[in-house]
């Protein structure tokens, strides 16, 4: 059995989690700490003096789905589970995802996790609050609306990443989740233990919702729900995904007056209000269009100097089939600045007016600085998922 440990400067955390996987009652098996380019954890792992721990160090951070598969291809169990630095399990976790995968022969087995929130002192942790969020039995329909288990509540066989090929490095939230619904579709079953195995954390100001910005989440909604469309579509849950991303949406747009302007450009310069709009027109008229514009406008309003934001609003106002209004926006890119994107969106418009040579200059000009021409949706968003037409339940 392998458990893959990421982590990325998180010591003390680093040392609580791998201590947890450690001292697991089922003793045959090997912990793979990823060093994600952060601090050095080798002083941690020295600590422990136990040969069944392993180290492997990125020269570059790569992000959660790159660590996890270096993981992966050092793996030598069996039985493959997760735990990331800042989660922990209880004793019995392991025994417990073996024996249900042993007794069913199923390919992934899950059990159920605390979440906690906690505030740290030194070395001292202090338990805010602790609820059990997730404890689901395994429903495909509910897979393909939303992740319905914690990373470290999962444990499958080796065998099925000849068939996933492990998890999407593209992907820079939501990889375990898209993970998981390839491991659905490669034909084996998965099975669920409520008993409460792990818990996974949180720490007020940290990696919660407002640090990283439910936008990014809602970008990978909208990846993962027109990747696997044609299932969603054969299963009946194609406006419940709209009602997801709806609601992750407003999340996002009531985050927006929380944030710094200074935060909002950053995240504006990213290109991401763009890739939203095209997001949602690339996944049909649904619900969660207008909650999408909605976002992109109020952002705009708030960084009214950022062209990026504006390009934001021309996307928008353009696939929802208002080119004069779009070429306004664009108008307030091109004053405030000259970015890249203003120049792709400008020949669509163009296009979509009738202008062809303009949208040819424009699609030349954003060729020439960077070396693609402009397409109506992002290659994130296009970039296809698993070959299967429907997942059957």
């Amino acid at each position: 059995m392998s458990i893959i440990v990421p982590t990325h400067s998180r010591p003390v955390l680093l040392a609580r989690a791998v201590a947890s996987a450690l001292t697991q009652s089922r003793a045959d098996l090997e912990v793979i700490v990823v060093d994600d380019a952060g601090e050095d954890p080798s002083p941690v792992l020295r600590e422990f003096k136990d040969h069944r721990l392993r180290l492997i160090t990125h020269a570059h951070n790569s992000g959660l789905a790159a660590a996890r598969n270096s993981g992966l291809r050092a793996a030598r169990g069996e039985f493959i589970a997760y735990l990331d630095d800042d989660d922990y399990y209880l004793p019995d976790h392991c025994a417990r995802l073996v024996s249900h995968l042993d007794r069913t022969g199923a390919v992934m087995a899950y059990a159920d996790g605390w979440a906690t929130e906690e505030r740290w002192d030194g070395a001292v942790a202090t338990v805010l609050r602790r609820e059990l969020l997730y404890s689901h039995d395994f429903d495909i329909r509910s897979l393909l609306c939303d992740n319905i288990l914690p990373v470290n509540a999962a444990m499958h066989r080796r065998s099925v990443l000849a068939l996933t090929g492990g998890f999407d490095e593209t992907l820079s939230v939501h990889e375990d989740w898209e993970h998981w619904i390839r491991v659905a579709g490669s034909g084996g079953s998965i099975v669920h233990d409520p008993t409460i195995t792990c818990e996974y954390t949180t720490r007020p100001g940290a990696g919660n919702m407002r640090t990283q910005w439910h936008a990014r989440f809602l970008e990978t909604f909208q990846v993962i729900h027109y990747r696997y469309a044609a299932a969603a579509s054969a299963l009946g849950v194609t406006m419940e995904q709209s009602k997801i991303r709806q609601r992750c949406a407003e999340w996002s747009r009531s985050q927006v007056d929380t944030m710094s302007q200074e935060a909002l450009a950053i995240a504006s310069r990213t290109g991401i209000l763009r890739r939203l709009a095209h997001g949602a027109a690339r996944l049909g008229t649904s619900p969660d269009g207008a909650a999408v514009r909605s976002l992109i406008e109020h952002v705009a309003r708030r960084v009214p100097t950022e062209p990026d934001a504006w390009v934001g609003v021309a996307a928008a106002l353009r696939l929802d089939h208002r080119p004069q209004e779009a070429l306004v926006a664009l108008g307030n890119a091109a004053r405030t600045g000259d970015p890249d994107l203003v120049h792709a969106e400008l020949s669509l418009v163009c296009a979509d007016l009738g202008y062809p040579a303009d949208a040819a200059r424009h699609a030349s000009a954003f060729a020439a600085r960077s070396g693609v021409l402009p397409v109506p949706i992002e290659p994130l968003i296009s970039r296809q998922g698993a070959t299967f037409a429907a997942i059957k339940p």
